[in-house]
C-alpha cells in the first residue's frame, strides 16, 4: 500500500509539464481571483490539494495505468484504501505550496486575504475531507476519462460556491458549531462511507 501511495505522490511531480503547472498555476488564479478576497488562501489550498489528488487518475486516462495496477497482485481494497491515505498528504502538500507562495509574496509587503491559521486549516480540511469522499467513487466506477470529468465538474462547483459566495462563507462552521454538530466525528462518518462504497464499487468493477 505505501508503494501505491508513493506512486501516485511520484506521478505528480514526474513531468516537467506537471511541475511547470504546479507552478504557474498559483499566479494564474491570482489573476482571475479577487486578490482582496477574505477566502484566497482556503481557495488556493482547495484547489493544489484538489489538483495533486486527480493528477494519478489523469495518468490512468493517457496510460491505462489502472490496467497494469490490476495484473499485479495487488488487492483492489489497497489500491482504494492508498488513494483514500493520500487524501491527507496531498492536503498538507497543498498548504506547503501555498504557504511558500505566500510567504514568497510577503517579502515583498503585499497583503492579500487572510492569513495561515490552525482555525483555517482545520476548516479548509474538513470541506477537502467532504470533497473528496464525494468525488473518489466516481473514479472507482467510472471510466478514467468519465470520473475526470466527474470531478472536474464537481471542482468547479466548489470553486463557484466560495468565489461567488459572500465573503464570509467560510463563517459556515461557526453557524455548525453553534447547533452543537460534532464535524469532526460528521466528516470523519463520511470519509468512511465514501471508502466503503469506493471499495465496494471498485471491486465490482470490470477492468477489462
Amino acid at each position: 500500500m505505501l508503494n501505491l501511495i508513493r506512486k501516485d505522490l511520484l506521478l505528480n511531480f514526474s513531468s516537467k509539464q506537471s511541475v511547470i503547472f504546479l507552478i504557474l498555476f498559483f499566479p494564474s488564479m491570482l489573476l482571475v481571483l479577487e486578490t482582496n478576497s477574505n477566502n484566497i488562501y482556503s481557495l488556493m489550498i482547495l484547489s493544489y490539494g484538489y489538483l495533486l489528488n486527480n493528477m494519478p487518475f489523469k495518468y490512468e486516462v493517457i496510460n491505462k495505468t489502472h490496467m497494469l495496477i490490476h495484473s499485479l497482485p495487488i488487492k483492489k481494497r489497497d489500491v482504494v484504501v492508498s488513494k483514500y491515505i493520500s487524501i491527507f498528504i496531498n492536503y498538507f502538500l497543498g498548504v506547503i505550496l501555498v504557504g511558500i507562495y505566500f510567504g514568497i509574496i510577503s517579502v515583498f509587503k503585499i497583503k492579500i486575504g487572510e492569513n495561515l491559521s490552525i482555525s483555517l486549516i482545520r476548516q479548509t480540511l474538513i470541506i477537502f475531507i467532504i470533497t473528496t469522499s464525494i468525488s473518489l467513487p466516481a473514479y472507482f466506477r467510472l471510466s478514467p476519462r468519465l470520473g475526470n470529468i466527474v470531478n472536474i465538474m464537481i471542482y468547479i462547483i466548489i470553486i463557484n460556491i466560495f468565489v461567488m459566495g459572500s465573503s464570509d462563507n467560510i463563517d459556515i462552521f461557526t453557524a455548525l458549531n453553534a447547533q452543537r454538530l460534532n464535524l469532526p466525528i460528521i466528516v470523519a462518518i463520511v470519509y468512511l462511507i465514501s471508502m466503503v462504497i469506493s471499495i465496494g464499487l471498485y471491486e465490482t468493477r470490470d477492468l477489462t
